[in-house]
């Protein structure tokens, strides 16, 4: 088997790949777990064509220079473990455990600077996921990507067929956590110890920032649980929960010009920001004449939520640190500090809290 991982790499991971999605696609037929929206045929249309170019011009390049790294590394004898004892199966297990860390911070500072967020939003505005949403990434995320095992598969002294094997089980199982595919509540409790599956991916994908910047891993989960950033939600809400972002919703906004512009061109409706996620500096909630409801309005008048239950006096939340002060009051008008929620507003100029 080693052999055949060493010398039909590029042909593996492509047949892998196709494969993957082949059987992603029977599955989401058989195995639905959301249904269609009315956009699903544009986002498809959209996603797909990003997914040829990302093939076409990153991934294909990127793959091969891991390749070409491994083969060099191993022609010319470079690594700490080039010349020890270590089976096959040994370094595949170091492998998991090395290349998973490296993915698991990067992911997570995709999600911490700005302007890594600017291209990582193209793949989490997706209102949708599933197979097609697997490689909805901006080419230039990709290319940053690329490199940062480089080095690592050279100073350990990983050989072809332990990365080709890895690249393989990376690949099958992100398109499976892309998927839309329905597992039973017991199987996917047992099974995301092991794999990332299609719940607990998909609430990464959920618009509540809480839930946004939880569940980094890539393919094993390890990393989500060692730094508690691992998260659930009752099995049923996934049926409901609103996926993609707060802004970017418009199904134009999916289109693939827009995707690859999308870093470029990161405006609100009334100004631009240099942030990813700015934060609003200061917000009004009032009491209305409308029993049962408090309304948040932000900016200059425009109302944007609904705070439930009751209504209250006029009370002035001010932005500090991205903390809502007074909070005590605010709590009040909310109902509670459990009504309280700490998510990112509805728009990217808005940012900074959503009351609702």
């Amino acid at each position: 088997m080693e052999e055949f991982l060493r010398e039909n790499e590029a042909t593996i991971l492509f047949v892998g790949m196709v494969v993957a999605l082949f059987v992603a696609v029977i599955a989401e037929v058989v195995l639905q777990r959301r249904a269609e929206t009315e956009t699903t045929r544009f986002r498809w249309l959209n996603n797909i064509s990003l997914t040829l170019i990302n093939q076409a011009g990153v991934n294909v390049l990127s793959l091969t220079v891991t390749i070409m790294i491994a083969w060099w590394g191993t022609e010319d004898e470079i690594g700490l473990l080039r010349h020890s004892d270590v089976g096959f199966w040994p370094l595949l297990l170091l492998a998991v455990f090395t290349f998973e860390l490296i993915s698991y911070w990067f992911h997570r500072a995709l999600h911490a600077f700005p302007i890594l967020w600017r291209m990582h939003a193209v793949h989490h505005s997706d209102t949708e996921v599933d197979f097609t949403t697997t490689y909805r990434n901006h080419p230039l995320e990709l290319y940053i990507n690329a490199p940062l095992t480089i080095p690592v598969i050279l100073i350990i002294g990983f050989p072809v067929e332990v990365v080709t094997a890895y690249q393989l089980l990376k690949t099958s199982i992100s398109v499976f956590a892309h998927s839309n595919v329905r597992l039973p509540a017991g199987l996917d409790r047992a099974l995301r110890f092991l794999l990332v599956t299609p719940d607990f991916h998909r609430l990464h994908h959920c618009s509540e920032r809480v839930y946004t910047d939880s569940n980094f891993s890539a393919a094993f989960p390890i990393y989500d649980y060692v730094f508690r950033t691992a998260k659930s939600r009752p099995y049923d809400e996934q049926e409901t929960m609103e996926l993609g972002l707060e802004y970017f919703r418009d199904p134009i906004d999916g289109r693939l010009d827009r995707l690859l512009l999308m870093p470029f061109v990161w405006r609100s409706r009334e100004r631009s920001r240099d942030s990813a996620r700015p934060v609003l500096p200061e917000l009004d909630i009032e009491a209305r004449d409308k029993p049962g409801a408090v309304f948040a309005v932000m900016g200059e008048g425009e109302l944007r939520e609904i705070i439930p239950p009751v209504a209250y006096e006029e009370v002035d939340v001010h932005m500090v640190d991205g903390v809502a002060e007074p909070l005590e009051r605010l709590e009040q008008a909310c109902g509670g500090p459990r009504n309280l929620d700490t998510g990112r507003g509805r728009n990217p100029q808005l940012g900074g809290r959503r009351f609702a």
